[in-house]
């Protein structure tokens, strides 16, 4: 299906997306440009991704429709006055969702991406297409961001949205972000506020929600920035409620093929 590559027809990253409207695979491209596949693997065309603002780019990509696509700014830093933007197929924005979120802003001292396999290994299926580290001049202020990890997921016919350090789940409902549904997590909230805070982190992070008929499955760490990091896979049931966590290295037991452990990573449209 294609290849990785600067010339016309490759793409950055092989991990692609199906538009289930019209059957295409969306990869991202160079330059700011998304690349359009057949699924028999035909190269169709690049589509411009719109530069909102000078100096912020959208890391995460999912189709709509035929015509629109939700891109993703990830606030790496606590400058990042947007979450989001519908855009089309000729790199034209339609809505951009703003951030309406507030926390301090810091300067990077030091940056650096973890893609080694001994540093993915640390953080297992959640650091699979790498890590992105950003320390400050302040020991107690820095983020870890999973590159690969993207906030949208289909089910059915809704696109939806979830964004770290905030516990809602959005839909997306034409122009609008509709909340949908919330992670109630109690005292192990980590507030947006706090989110660059390493002090914070024994509260829960959750990086990943994968959606089936069934269940929902988010995937979560805690003690994000310390030694003592754990992550966790949660499945709730949709139709009883009932929530189980485990460590996310013991995987998930398969029923099927005699009880073995593996780990989801997505689902279709339909669950």
């Amino acid at each position: 299906m294609g290849h990785v590559g600067e010339d016309p027809e490759g793409y950055a990253n092989a991990k692609g997306i199906i538009n289930p409207v019209n059957g295409q695979i969306l990869f991202k491209g160079w330059g700011g440009e998304l690349v359009y596949y057949t699924v028999e693997g035909k190269w169709l065309q690049k589509l411009p991704v719109p530069q909102v603002d000078e100096g912020t780019s959208l890391i995460s990509f999912y189709p709509i429709d035929e015509q629109q696509i939700v891109g993703y700014f990830p606030n790496l830093v606590g400058e990042e006055k947007k979450t989001s933007v519908i855009f089309n197929t000729q790199g034209e924005d339609i809505t951009i969702f703003p951030n309406e979120q507030e926390v301090t802003p810091f300067s990077i001292q030091m940056i650096n991406v973890l893609k080694k396999h001994s540093d993915i290994d640390l953080f297992r299926i959640l650091g699979i297409d790498g890590i992105l580290h950003l320390e400050s001049a302040e020991k107690e202020i820095g983020n870890m961001f999973m590159l690969g990890l993207n906030p949208f997921w289909r089910y059915k016919n809704d696109i939806f949205f979830k964004e770290e350090y905030n516990d809602t789940i959005y839909r997306i409902q034409d122009t609008q972000l509709i909340p949908d549904r919330v992670f109630d997590l109690g005292k192990y909230h980590w507030p947006y506020g706090d989110r660059y805070m390493k002090n914070k982190d024994k509260n829960i992070h959750i990086s990943q929600v994968i959606e089936s008929e069934t269940i929902l499955l988010f995937r979560f760490t805690t003690g994000l920035h310390s030694e003592d990091r754990k992550d966790y896979n949660g499945i709730y049931d949709k139709a009883t409620g009932e929530v189980k966590i485990n460590i996310i290295e013991k995987g998930i037991k398969y029923n099927i093929y005699n009880f073995l452990n593996f780990q989801p990573v997505a689902a279709s449209p339909n669950g």
